[in-house]
């Protein structure tokens, strides 16, 4: 910002020294980007006594102040239709920056956004507006103007205070407020809520008497309905002052080791919608949506809502763990009233809301707020294709990591341990397939185990049947594909065992219906299970195979051994490498 007015005039850089081009200027200022005719700056600079040849002592004071802009981009000042023209950019006059940010305060939502932005404009106030400037033809009502507007836009920010919770550096600031504008009764209204919000009643009663004996005797009159109605309720004891805004913070920790996913990071953008990330379990989707929430919090200053929605969460349970988090705590209601409730909870609020893990688009709809205002982040092992169908939702897949990736997180896992065996380090990166959760666990087998080289657990997951064991912790209840595996419906479990038995091959419906000897629609509904699930990879349309991990996670789910036999002596059927050769066309 190069020019102020509000306060002693200042022009960054430049001395203007006390002359009347230093009025000039502040002429110009206030009416910047506006003509100016010469006689009214005559007047302004002289009132009802101008000297002889005043319009051109004004042109000589414009060219002062033209000599001195001289330089400056954007800024010029033009001969204009009898008068003069300041070109410059709104923003770098305080005044105009002022009342821009007054206005975005207006149509701004939530408090503590409210506040701040506020704040941002009452600082460029440094004193009276023009307290340096000599213009004997400049009415005290301008300036009394412009200190009207100061004082409105203070008031403003009380109220977003007073919403969010009063403290002592508010009360400090409205007494001093009040002091200077003593008949001002929103001002002593405000004063008043913030001391008995404080636990001050008897204060509050003193500020009024103040306000009244100061009406009564210097203008004649009796405050006002609202101030008396404010009087009679702290004395009452009946003031009940709002509750402080809760102001949500419910982010789970981020990861400080947290490694790659720079161009993912980049494609979640905030402000264009509801965001899903998909994939197969293990790749890191929550952790992605927290480091990411985490940096864009700054954004929403209203706070953070997270809900974890594994298992068998209900709507219903989500939204009452939502509203709670916000301070509202309904005794009854059904999902649709509570999802009213909630969109209009967060209706304007800068808030991000992480749903964590869901399982289905039902799930999630329900929760979605109707204000463009709050973003929504969605993590789900599943496609959530209807969000995108229904509701816009933007989908990000996200897929294991690359091999320097999870080789430099398992370097900042191990440490000097990874210094001593860098060969053992990239064999383990590459035998945890590109899913992180797979580098960490493996981390946490070494850390457990301080006498193991790396190249210990490298042999261990090197075989395929002690691969799935490797990876799965004392207190855990098996792989961390096992939830993915658990929430599968029946049919889908068994079509994957099905797949075990030819781990490494690419099959179709018709294939897996010979292999299964189970009805078409049986298999196709198991498919589209399990790709829904991301725990197939579709190699050509409709032909599908198993990703890595899967395929050394699936030994539990193999049909009992005489099925398994069966189904094999029909795969070894000529026909069948037919049926699959058209499956895979």
């Amino acid at each position: 910002m190069d020019f102020r007015v509000l306060g002693p005039v200042l022009v960054r850089d430049l001395v203007l020294g006390a002359g009347k081009h230093r009025a000039v200027l502040a002429v110009l200022l206030l009416e910047a980007n506006r003509a100016v005719r010469i006689e009214r700056l005559v007047d302004l600079l002289w009132a009802d006594q101008p000297p002889e040849r005043a319009r051109n002592l004004v042109s000589g004071y414009v060219s002062k102040v033209r000599k001195a802009l001289d330089g400056r981009t954007d800024v010029r000042v033009e001969t204009w239709r009898g008068g003069y023209r300041l070109v410059v950019p709104p923003d770098s006059v305080d005044l105009y920056r002022f009342r821009r940010l007054v206005q975005e305060a207006r149509g701004g939502t939530g408090d503590h956004a409210v506040v701040d932005v506020l704040s941002e404009a009452l600082a460029l106030w440094t004193g009276p507006a023009l307290v340096d400037v000599d213009l004997p033809g400049l009415a005290p009502s301008v300036t009394e103007a412009l200190e009207q507007e100061r004082v409105a836009a203070f008031e403003e920010l009380v109220d977003a205070r007073l919403r969010i919770g009063a403290d002592t550096d508010l009360l400090r600031r409205l007494g001093e407020a009040v002091d200077a504008h003593p008949f001002r009764e929103r001002l002593v209204g405000q004063h008043m809520t913030a001391l008995a919000q404080c636990g001050r009643p008897a204060e509050a009663l003193a500020a009024y008497r103040r306000c009244a004996d100061a009406l009564r005797d210097e203008l004649g009159v009796a405050p006002g309905a609202a101030l008396r109605e404010l009087e009679r309720a702290v004395r009452a004891d009946a003031f009940t002052p709002p509750a402080p805004r809760l102001r949500p913070a419910q982010l789970p920790a981020d990861l400080a080791d947290f490694t790659g996913r720079t161009e993912e990071l980049a494609a979640l953008t905030p402000g264009e919608g509801p965001l899903v990330i998909t994939g197969m379990p293990g790749t890191g989707k929550t952790a992605l949506a927290v480091h990411w929430a985490h940096r864009m919090r700054e954004r929403f200053p209203d706070g953070q809502l997270h809900v974890d929605l594994r298992g068998e969460v209900t709507p219903r349970q989500a939204l009452l763990r939502l509203l709670d988090g916000l301070g509202v705590r309904p005794e009854q209601g059904d999902e649709r009233a509570l999802s009213a409730l909630f969109r209009s909870t967060v209706d304007g609020k800068k808030l991000l809301l992480l749903l964590d893990g869901a399982t289905s688009t039902a799930q999630v709809r329900p929760l979605l707020p109707g204000s463009p205002s709050c973003q929504v982040i969605i993590t789900s092992s599943r496609r959530l294709d209807g969000l995108a169908l229904r509701c816009g939702v933007r989908s990000l897949r996200l897929g294991g990591f690359r091999s320097a990736d999870s080789v430099a997180l398992l370097q900042s896992l191990l440490g000097e341990r990874a210094l001593r065996d860098p060969v053992s380090v990239r064999r383990l990166a590459t035998l945890c397939c590109g899913l992180p959760v797979a580098v960490r666990t493996a981390a946490v087998r070494l850390a457990a185990h301080p006498t193991w080289p790396v190249a210990h657990l490298v042999e261990h997951m090197a075989d395929e049947e002690r691969w799935a064991t490797s990876l799965t912790l004392p207190e855990d209840d098996g792989s961390f594909l096992a939830s993915a595996f658990q929430e599968l419906p029946d049919g889908a479990r068994s079509l994957l065992g099905y797949f075990g038995l030819l781990p490494r091959e690419e099959l179709g419906a018709s294939a897996l219906t010979t292999l299964t000897n189970r009805p078409q629609r049986w298999v196709e509904d198991g498919l589209a299970a399990l790709h829904d699930a991301h725990l197939l990879l579709e190699t050509v349309p409709g032909v599908y195979r198993l990703p890595t991990v899967v395929r050394l996670s699936v030994k539990p789910f193999l049909p009992a051994r005489e099925v398994a036999a069966e189904a094999l002596e029909r795969w070894r059927y000529p026909g069948v490498v037919r049926l699959f050769a058209v499956d895979s066309a």
